[in-house]
């Protein structure tokens, strides 16, 4: 290798060694992660893990999901149908069935804190999904007991840019389609 650019890749190391908040044009972005309570957490068609925003505990996971496109900062990655956020949290060795879920978001009841009231809730393949008001507006949940685990899910969208009703509940519907396949057996 001539002096010249020898010179020329160690300028160029040193430039790049001196950029601070340097991050690169395209990032990685696993489509599924393994949370506590051995629940395989993935999105529907166009999302990925927002591994910044994921929080792993003891017992407990959080998993915010986003489009593949604006995560990894590529356009030619696949981006969902709905220009949303899909927040997912899952408790381990909360063993409890549909039923018992069924029970306690009926419509007009306010569960939980008391800062939103129950609309509507339905059964569909093994899961709960409950509509409720928060003030707000109308927004939908899903409730999927697993194996021993409560996994639970919400749809986020920007106010610019409002996810319709029925685009949040066929969201939901195809993350727990995912869901269970991939913790099929």
């Amino acid at each position: 290798m001539s002096t010249w650019t020898s010179k020329a890749a160690l300028t160029a190391i040193a430039l790049l060694a001196a950029c601070e908040g340097y991050e690169p044009a395209t990032r990685a972005a696993p489509s599924r992660v393994l949370v506590p309570g051995n629940v395989i957490v993935t999105g529907p068609a166009g999302y990925c893990i927002d591994q910044g925003a994921t929080r792993l505990g003891e017992g407990e996971a959080f998993v915010l999901l986003g489009s593949c496109a604006a995560i990894t900062r590529d356009g030619a990655q696949p981006t969902p149908q709905a220009p949303a956020i899909i927040a997912v949290s899952v408790r381990s060795g909360l063993d409890v069935s549909l039923d018992d879920l069924a029970s306690l978001f009926t419509p007009g009841s306010i569960p939980g804190d008391g800062s939103e009231s129950v609309l509507s809730a339905e059964r569909d393949n093994a899961v709960l999904f409950v509509k409720s008001d928060d003030g707000a507006g109308a927004t939908w949940r899903a409730l999927l007991p697993l194996d021993g685990n409560l996994i639970s899910a919400r749809v986020l969208s920007p106010p610019r840019e409002p996810v319709s009703p029925e685009s949040e509940r066929a969201a939901l519907g195809a993350l727990a389609r995912a869901l269970r396949s991939a913790n099929a057996g």
